[in-house]
Formats: structure tokens, C-alpha cells, sequence
């Protein structure tokens, strides 16, 4: 069979106004509704103020036409620039979270040694997640894990703290021996449920891993770290934290613990321990003499 004849064997096509094969159009009946322009601009983040002076007025549109997108390669830089713009309410949060660790332990002390957790927590989980899991890719969603990592330490100084507050003394026993009693009987009233909130929420974010976004499993995995990161220090670092400052600290510190002694006829008296400064302040209020003026 020749060329010619394979040619001829060939159907036309009836509607010489259709084309592309099977995804035919009628032009007839379309108009145009989008189309694509290419400017003499590089893609590049030096375009940011040209981007941001044109969206300012917000979309571009003239009545018959609007720009509904713009790939001048600045994606990257005007995330940085979001993320600072909004980092203010990070900043937020996390003086809010300071107020109530403070309000809640009565101690900058322990505030203190709240935050310094946070921020250890943070920087072995970021050792675990580069040096031992051998991960390069570091999103900035990764920056959340700050919030999350606060919340869940001023949780568990919550808890450590409160069940410290309730120990009772014993005054047969040595100022050494009575705060390792105290101590220890802290440890076991609060690991259990310190460990069972942090394990559950470190093992809710590692079960986002498994998503098909790179960024949300980095994420899940740095947060899921930090959390057990967090735990582990709140275990050791803070009880030894909260002994030091009960040794050395409660007595020249502006706020103190509350804690709980037992009177001589065997009942609880709740107290809070007084520093210096505030007894102080005390006596000079008693015993400076009142004045009383009167009119005639």
C-alpha cells in the first residue's frame, strides 16, 4: 500500500473550525478570559518595593481586566516579611505566658528557670533534629514550635509547682534531709501526669509525619523533639531548679513560694514565706505611729 493511498484512506475533518484533536473548541462560542504577560522585569526579591507599591491600592483591576497573579520572584522575601510583621504577636503570647507562669509561682526565680527550660528544650531538640536525625531542611513553620513549647512548660511548672506547694514539713528532720523528702515526694505526686500530657502531645505531632507536605512533617518532627526534650528537663533541670531555690533563694527573693507546715497540735497552716525586703516593709508599717488630724 503506498503513501498516497494511506493519505487517502484518511477521514478530513468535517468542522474545519474545530482543532487540537479531541480537546476541540468552538470559537464561536468562547471568548478570551485569561491570558499571561511577560514583563521586562528579572525575577528576583530586588522587585519587593515594586510588588508592594503596586499591591498597595489592593487588586489591580481596571473594570474589564484584573491581574489575579504575579510571579516576580519575591515569595520568599515577602514571607520573611510577614513572618517579622507578625512575629509581634509571638511576642505577645509569650508575654502573656510569662505574666501567668510569674502570677501562678509567685517567683522570678522560677520564671526564670521556666523560660531557660524553654529555650534548652528548643536547642537540643534542634541538635537531635540536624546532628542525630541528620535533617537539612529547616521550614520556618518550625518557629511554631516556640509557642508550643512554652505552653506545655508553663503547664508542667504548674503542676510541679502546685504539688510542691502542698508537701507538708517535717521538723524532726534536717533542713537537708526534709527538702529531699519534699523533693522526692513532689517527684512521685507529678511525673505521671507531666509524662502522660507531654507523650501525648509529642506522639500527636509525630503522627502528622506521615503527610505528603515536607514542611509539615519537618515541623511535626522538631515539635514532637521539643516536647520530649521539655519533659525530660522538667524531670531533672527544674526539680533541681526548685531545691536550689528553696535552699538559698526563698528567703532574699521579691516573691515566695507557698508552702504548707504542721502546727504543734498536729493541723496544716498554709503560709507564704516572706522575703527580707517585705518583712521589712512589714514592721516599718506596724509600728510607725498613726497621726489623725481634725478640723475645726
Amino acid at each position: 500500500m503506498t503513501k498516497q493511498h494511506l493519505l487517502s484512506k484518511k477521514k478530513k475533518n468535517p468542522h474545519p473550525h474545530l482543532f487540537f484533536g479531541s480537546f476541540q473548541v468552538r470559537l464561536r462560542d468562547r471568548r478570551l478570559t485569561s491570558a499571561v504577560s511577560f514583563l521586562p522585569v528579572a525575577r528576583s526579591s530586588a522587585t519587593l518595593d515594586l510588588f508592594l507599591t503596586v499591591t498597595a491600592d489592593g487588586p489591580i483591576r481596571d473594570g474589564r481586566t484584573e491581574v489575579v497573579a504575579m510571579d516576580l520572584g519575591v515569595k520568599d522575601a515577602l514571607f520573611d516579611l510577614y513572618l517579622l510583621s507578625d512575629a509581634r504577636l509571638l511576642v505577645v503570647a509569650l508575654g502573656l505566658i510569662v505574666l501567668c507562669v510569674l502570677a501562678f509561682t509567685q517567683s522570678f526565680f522560677l520564671t526564670l528557670l521556666t523560660g531557660l527550660t524553654v529555650v534548652f528544650s528548643l536547642g537540643s531538640a534542634a541538635f537531635l533534629y540536624h546532628f542525630v536525625l541528620r535533617v537539612d531542611f529547616f521550614p520556618f513553620m518550625n518557629v511554631l514550635a516556640v509557642v508550643i513549647a512554652v505552653g506545655v512548660g508553663a503547664d508542667d511548672t504548674f503542676i510541679l509547682v502546685r504539688c510542691w506547694s502542698r508537701q507538708k514539713a517535717d521538723p524532726s528532720l534536717s533542713p537537708s534531709a526534709q527538702l529531699e523528702r519534699r523533693l522526692s515526694a513532689t517527684l512521685r505526686q507529678c511525673w505521671l501526669s507531666m509524662v502522660v500530657t507531654s507523650v501525648t502531645t509529642a506522639v500527636a505531632f509525630f503522627a502528622s509525619f506521615v503527610s505528603a507536605v515536607t514542611a509539615v512533617r519537618c515541623f511535626a518532627l522538631f515539635a514532637g523533639l521539643a516536647i520530649l526534650c521539655n519533659l525530660c528537663l522538667m524531670l531533672t533541670w527544674v526539680p533541681a531548679g526548685l531545691a536550689f531555690y528553696q535552699r538559698y533563694c526563698h528567703s532574699t527573693c521579691c516573691c515566695c513560694l507557698r508552702s504548707v507546715t504542721t502546727a504543734p497540735d498536729g493541723t496544716d497552716l498554709e503560709h507564704i514565706d516572706t522575703c527580707r525586703w517585705e518583712q521589712r516593709c512589714h514592721r516599718l508599717v506596724n509600728h510607725t505611729p498613726a497621726v489623725v488630724c481634725f478640723d475645726n
